[in-house]
């Protein structure tokens, strides 16, 4: 029986002005496997992130490491990179991209895969989203059930920053959590 878990790290990293932002963000993986009982070929499980059509150009696209550069980015006047919206609220703004995923398999049984998200540290102000659930914390939040091998997945990505937080650096890591069904 074999247990193959994959840990992919999403950067969001946003130097802040009043009311203008830089922001970045950095995908890394790391894959973990525990085997149990005699393993008779090899076993592995991969994750690669591309740009989806019409989001924002990503580094290191095709791999399992990529980066984000959003450039500076206001609230109010100015404009959103390409392949970024910028919308505003009574309460805030957010920008919204996307990312694919795609996973595959070697050596394993298994039909599908659950995809799972967690922030890894804890951020009070601002609201990070990805496939519309809102991450936190607290606990990984379940963005796909039954993923499809070999598929390329869209994931939208979104960050809602509200007026009243003061001006800082925001930094936060997304652990992505990938398990063979």
């Amino acid at each position: 029986m074999a247990f193959l878990q994959l840990l992919a790290q999403f950067f969001c990293v946003q130097k802040a002005h009043p009311l203008t932002k830089r922001l970045w963000i950095f995908v890394s993986t790391l894959v973990l496997l525990h085997l149990t009982g005699a393993a008779t070929r090899a076993q592995t499980l991969t994750i690669t992130f591309t740009a989806s059509a019409g989001a924002i150009a990503i580094g290191g696209a095709g791999t399992s490491s990529i980066s984000v550069n959003f450039g500076n980015v206001q609230a109010f006047g100015g404009s959103a990179p390409s392949g970024v919206t910028k919308s505003i609220s009574a309460t805030g703004w957010t920008l919204d991209t996307s990312f694919d995923v795609l996973v595959t398999k070697t050596g394993l049984s298994s039909s599908s895969y659950t995809l799972k998200a967690q922030l890894q540290s804890a951020d009070f102000t601002d609201t990070w989203k990805l496939a519309g659930v809102r991450l936190s914390s607290a606990s990984s939040a379940s963005l796909n059930l039954l993923g499809s091998y070999g598929a390329k997945t869209p994931y939208a990505f979104a960050l809602t920053i509200p007026f009243d937080a003061s001006a800082a650096t925001i930094s936060n890591t997304v652990n992505f959590l990938a398990v063979a069904n």
